[in-house]
């Protein structure tokens, strides 16, 4: 009589090819949710640098009669306050390899000259990156001072000049 108990059962070749495409498949999707979750993360610490450089701009402004910057020039008094220089730079953009000590200039563009007016829905600020965030976005920040994802089609500025520029930073702290 024999006997089932001392006898191994191996798997198939088809039930190991059937493990292995299933285990691929889930390994796909797991890197493709990550990949998004990251660039939706990188889309809210970039809304996030524009809330705090809005901050930055209502500071100039209380200082200088209600204006806002009407030249880069002006622009650049804003990195002097905001300490932490990474809110001029877009999560979603690349790294810059500039020289050591070498002025950078922030991923973000502003609008130069008006006023902050609480009301506005007209641009302040965006990110002007070549890498967008996710779904094809931008974020800008407005004069009323709320931040925005905006599709494409959503940036009517593009179709009007707006005078706008961007703040050069100081990688060197000043002596």
């Amino acid at each position: 009589m024999s006997s089932s108990r001392g006898k191994r059962h191996a798997f198939s070749s088809l039930e190991l090819c059937f493990v292995a495409i299933v285990l691929a498949g889930s390994l796909t999707v797991l890197a493709n949710g990550r990949a998004w979750c990251t660039g939706r993360a990188r889309q809210v610490s970039c809304a996030s640098n524009l809330n705090e450089l809005y901050t930055a701009m209502q500071i100039y402004s209380a200082d200088y009669s209600d204006r806002l910057p009407a030249t880069r020039d002006h622009l650049d008094v804003l990195p002097k306050l905001i300490k932490n220089t990474q809110v001029f730079h877009c999560p979603a953009a690349p790294s810059e390899g500039g020289a050591p000590g070498a002025p950078a200039v922030s991923n973000y563009a502003f609008r130069l000259g008006g006023g902050l007016d609480g009301r506005s829905q007209e641009l302040l600020a965006w990110d002007d990156t070549s890498d967008r965030h996710v779904f094809e976005r931008w974020n800008a920040c407005f004069l009323d001072g709320t931040v925005r994802s905006l599709r494409a089609e959503e940036f009517e500025w593009r179709a009007r000049p707006l005078p706008w520029g961007k703040p050069r930073l100081q990688t060197t702290p000043e002596p």
